[in-house]
């Protein structure tokens, strides 16, 4: 026997409150006093009746006797009593969109059950003005090169693992105890992007060790590690991760998975962004980033007032941080200094034949509320 249908003035309201707790199925759910699995198939008919379009999709919908999903964009022609063609509307349905936040919704009600983090003591002494500021780039967790394509420096999912800690360890325990650490994943964490094992962009064939899954897995618990170890150290700990050319669709997962375990620790904060770029402010210190893959440093560096206008008019010195290259480089464009951060990995394959430097390695600074840049330490790996 058929279950009862489920009312229009239901599906709005599950849709709303879907939204209200930005797509979290188990919130919703609990706000309805329906299940999760309720939530989900309310929502389904509600995309296919087209309740989540604006009006004018579902007129095309009606006159072109497709549903929510299928109507995900195109061209309508209208015309006249006579047949002659009068106009012409474009749109583009917000599929893509809602396509998004069923997935970090699916993603979130995953996590859900992730047991929190235990209690790390904190520091007994900090230095208040103090900023350590711990970044990393190009990880590549899942790639795969060789001693012969890189002269003798063979990479792997057990080496990447192996070199991070050791560079973390050195970079965490190398600053003196300050009373906020912040710790960026600058992109390309994973090598892939999901199991075709190829870049979104160019298509570009990639070697991979282990499943998208399994990289994933590898990535947090490193992620953790060096969250933990900065805990030891500093008072405060804040997390920042960007995507990268090769891996546009990391961070998401890893973000909501962070937030999950930490969600009793009033000492982390996860900033969990959507944004390519990743910005803060720490005294006269103007701190931003990229992964590096669009745009020239120079470039990104003229635009950064304009971008940021309020954060960079109370400062007095601009840092600029991106990867990308795998080398370390520090160069200056008007005011602004670009940090080009080293990698973790070693050369691929490509970059070994090029041949390219093989710059592997950490970054460390602090910054002082009143003085800016104090310290910084670089790490080979």
């Amino acid at each position: 026997m058929g279950g009862v249908p489920v009312s229009t003035a239901e599906l709005l309201e599950t849709l709303a409150a879907f939204e209200r707790h930005d797509g979290n199925y188990t919130k919703a759910g609990r706000e309805l006093g329906i299940s999760d699995n309720t939530v989900r198939r309310r929502l389904e008919t509600a995309r296919k009746q087209g309740l989540h379009l604006s009006d004018g999709a579902r007129e095309a919908m009606a006159a072109t006797r497709l549903n929510g999903y299928e109507i995900a964009g195109g061209y309508r022609h209208i015309y006249d009593d006579e047949g002659r063609k009068v106009e012409t509307v474009r749109w583009n349905a917000p599929k893509s969109e809602r396509q998004l936040d069923e997935y970090l919704g699916r993603i979130r009600a995953a996590f859900e059950d992730i047991p929190a983090a235990e209690p790390v003591p904190m520091p007994e002494a900090v230095e208040e003005d103090l900023l350590a500021f711990l970044p990393h780039a190009d990880l590549h967790m899942g790639a795969v090169a060789t001693e012969d394509q890189t002269g003798g420096r063979p990479y792997n999912p057990e080496v990447a693992a192996e070199r991070f800690k050791a560079g973390v360890t050195e970079c965490v325990m190398g600053m003196p105890p300050c009373a906020k650490a912040v710790i960026v994943d600058a992109g390309d964490a994973t090598h892939a992007n999901d199991d075709t094992d190829r870049t979104p962009r160019s298509g570009h064939k990639l070697k991979v060790e282990g499943t998208h899954f399994q990289n994933i897995g590898r990535l947090i618990e490193l992620e953790v590690f060096k969250i933990d170890l900065a805990l030891q150290r500093h008072r405060e700990v804040e997390f920042y991760s960007i995507p990268g050319n090769h891996d546009p669709g990391t961070p998401a997962p890893v973000l909501y998975a962070l937030q999950q375990r930490y969600r009793n620790e009033p000492r982390v904060t996860i900033h969990v962004s959507e944004n390519e770029f990743w910005q803060m402010n720490w005294g006269i210190a103007f701190l931003c980033g990229h992964h590096g893959h669009n745009r020239k440093p120079k470039d990104v560096c003229a635009e950064l007032p304009g971008k940021y206008p309020e954060q960079w008019g109370r400062a007095r010195q601009w840092h600029y941080f991106s990867g990308h290259f795998h080398n370390y480089q520090s160069v200056p464009y008007g005011p602004v200094r670009h940090h080009q951060l080293p990698s973790v990995v070693s050369l691929d394959t490509h970059a070994a034949w090029g041949p390219y430097q093989d710059g592997a390695g950490m970054l460390a600074m602090t910054f002082h509320k009143r003085h800016g840049l104090k310290n910084m330490l670089l790490v080979g790996i």
